[in-house]
């Protein structure tokens, strides 16, 4: 009998995900939405090198990617694939992993479960020499493949990895620089024995970067690394038999100067240090400026204070400093915690006189403190100079002088001395004051004067005055200088008393007075108007006497000028001003009165009771009787009287340029605040 056969069944293949699978499983681990790594484990191969290869359908998947090997701690190794594909491109095909030419790996997207790990699993197991070349591999190679097309993200996965691998970064404990090269000291311990040149990986915001052959001295377990700018300010990572990272100094760490920060370090640091300056002077300026301070021969600057007090804006100060080899930038003045930089300038020997007003205002009541110090090239700063600060008195220094002939800059200086002594509180100046003669009763005009070296000067004084309608009304104040032969000059004055009837009261003072001092404390003695005269300012003819004790009765203003006359009748001076205009002009042919001037001579000139009492209130005394004076005159300006003018019989003072120029920027500043 005929038995039909069935036909054999067709029973399809088990799918992929039902199949056995005698392959490694790969497993993937995402770095960035477009770059993971696959990895699989095998036994330590015997023999030659085995190359990793990965294909996707049977062609090898493009470029780029990277491959490498890593010691297992278990043995074995761990072959691992850095590739430009995120885990989801990659799970879009199977994907195959040849060792030469041996299928070993793969992964399939038809898995029920897909190997898919996070970072910790790329090193779990692997020795500290296996983890070390795999951060090398990602931070070096996998950096620069890789980063373009993954950004910020890649950059946190590698922070990442390293947190896992337990390697925290070394916070920075100094800093020093020189130009625009930066070292920085960090503690290491464990990690002796680095050699003298290493490569970093710096991870700069943007990009990370190999930088090969990075300098680095080791005293201890100190590490002392030179950073050049574009790694300084970055965290870096250094590969010696462990890596090590470092943190980037932070904002307020101050970078030290090196003579500073080489204080207490060992002859290997310093000289480790000069051979990295000396590198950076062929192209920094600054680490040449540098360099100068780090030689054997160096020399210290040296400052030396001439004159330094308080004014109300600012310091004034004189100092010589002495800088041989330039080592000095600046030179500070601190007052009470501020601070004002003056240029350190000197000659070609290296020394100079440095002098003016540092704008740092303070109380100026000889109660603050004050440093000087001198900030280095290198950025050393070094204290040479501290105290209280005394208050200005208005007496300049002879170096004030010295440095105006010198200076470029003339007017800036004349203009903040100007300012200084206008500003200046002195002590009223002690005198002694003794009285010739019976003062008059009635209303007093005074003739307030120097008594100068001339015995026949006052002797033509008291007979011009004599001579005059209304002599009975005027008393004499002479000024005299404490010295051996003001015992002389008032015998002198005793004579000339007895003769003429005119009373004299003589006022002796220090030889160091001002000759504002001197017309102040002979201001101070008696009541009523005055007329001051120079030394040598005599009236010029008959009627004087009468003619000013008018004026000053019927004064509106508080100064009257009067004009200096030749010994040919023109005028000699008229206005206190280098183009004084009227100069030269026949004084006949002049009004009685000129008007609108504001700078009067100091030679002749007349003052209201009114005048006298504002001028003895000023606490702030000008030296300089032309500026004392000048204070007084409104805005309006102030009358001159051409007729009943002065002639000086003796020579003019000799003209000290550097006391003219300050008094004509004190006037400008006078007139300026007036205004």
């Amino acid at each position: 009998m005929n038995i039909p056969v069935t036909p054999p069944l067709d029973v399809p293949e088990h799918p992929a995900s039902l199949r056995a699978k005698p392959l490694d499983d790969a497993t993937l681990v995402g770095l960035a939405p477009h770059v993971c790594a696959a990895y699989f484990d095998r036994s330590a191969p015997s023999g030659a090198r085995q190359r990793l290869v990965a294909k996707q359908d049977g062609s090898p998947i493009p470029k780029p990617f990277i491959t490498g090997t890593f010691d297992l701690r278990g043995g074995g190794v761990r072959h691992v694939l850095l590739m430009a594909r995120g885990i989801d491109e990659v799970f879009a095909r199977p994907l195959a992993l040849y060792l030469n030419d041996t299928l070993a790996a793969e992964l399939d997207p038809g898995w029920l479960q897909l190997p898919i790990a996070d970072l910790a699993a790329l090193v779990e197991g692997l020795t500290e020499a296996g983890r070390a070349k795999l951060l090398r591999m990602l931070l070096t190679t996998g950096a620069s493949l890789f980063l373009a097309a993954a950004g910020p993200a890649l950059i946190a996965s590698f922070r990442t990895m390293m947190e896992i691998c337990d390697l925290a970064p070394v916070e920075p404990v100094s800093a020093t620089g020189f130009g625009g090269q930066t070292v920085l000291s960090y503690r290491a311990p464990g990690h002796q024995g680095l050699a003298a040149q290493v490569d970093v990986v710096v991870l700069a915001r943007e990009r990370p970067a190999l930088l090969r052959k990075v300098a680095l001295v080791q005293d201890g377990q100190n590490l002392h690394i030179h950073l050049p700018p574009a790694a300084q300010d970055c965290e870096v990572v250094l590969f010696g038999d462990h890596p090590l990272r470092l943190a980037p100094p932070p904002a307020q760490m101050r970078r030290l100067p090196a003579p500073v920060w080489l204080e207490g370090r060992t002859t290997a640091v310093r000289d480790w240090l000069v051979e990295q300056v000396l590198a950076a002077a062929r192209k920094d300026p600054g680490a040449a400026n540098a360099l100068r301070e780090l030689r054997p021969d160096a020399v210290e600057p040296q400052l030396t204070v001439r004159h330094l007090s308080a004014t109300r804006s600012g310091m004034l100060y004189a100092v010589d400093l002495s800088d041989p080899q330039g080592l000095v930038r600046a030179i500070l003045l601190e007052r009470d915690g501020r601070r004002v930089e003056l240029s350190a300038c000197c000659g070609v020997d290296g020394a100079g006189l440095i002098a003016g007003v540092g704008e740092v205002a303070g109380r100026a009541d000889g109660t603050e403190p004050y440093r000087i110090l001198l900030l280095h090239h290198s950025g050393r700063l070094r204290e040479v100079a501290r105290g209280v600060l005394q208050t200005f008195d208005g007496t300049l220094a002879a170096e004030f002088s010295d440095f105006w002939k010198e200076t470029a800059d003339m007017r800036t200086l004349e203009k903040a001395l100007a300012g200084a002594c206008l500003g200046a509180i002195r002590e009223p100046l002690r005198h002694v004051s003794r009285r010739f003669g019976t003062p008059p009763n009635a209303s007093v005009l005074r003739v307030v004067t120097d008594l100068g070296d001339s015995i026949d000067l006052l002797r033509a004084r008291a007979a011009m005055i004599f001579a005059e309608r209304g002599a009975q009304r005027v008393e004499v104040v002479c000024t005299l200088s404490e010295g051996p032969l003001a015992s002389a000059s008032r015998r002198a004055v005793e004579e000339v008393v007895a003769v003429y009837g005119i009373p004299h009261s003589v006022i002796t003072l220090s030889a160091t007075a001002s000759p504002a001092e001197r017309i102040l404390a002979g201001l101070s003695e008696g009541a009523g108007p005055a007329l001051v005269l120079a030394e040598g300012a005599l009236p010029t003819g008959p009627g004087w006497l009468s003619a000013w004790q008018r004026r000053l009765a019927s004064a509106k203003e508080d100064v009257i000028g009067s004009v200096l006359l030749a010994a040919d009748g023109s005028v000699a001076a008229a206005e206190n001003r280098p183009e004084d205009g009227w100069r030269g002009l026949p004084v006949s042919r002049l009004p009685e009165t000129l008007r609108g001037i504001r700078r009067p001579i100091p030679d002749c000139f007349a003052l209201t009771e009114a005048g006298i009492q504002r001028l003895l209130a000023r606490a702030a005394a000008h030296p300089d009787p032309a500026v004392l004076i000048a204070q007084l005159i409104p805005e309006t300006g102030l009358q001159i009287a051409t007729k009943h003018g002065f002639m000086r019989y003796t020579p003019a003072p000799a003209c000290d340029p550097f006391a003219l120029a300050l008094q004509q920027a004190a006037l400008v500043l006078t007139e300026e605040t007036a205004a």
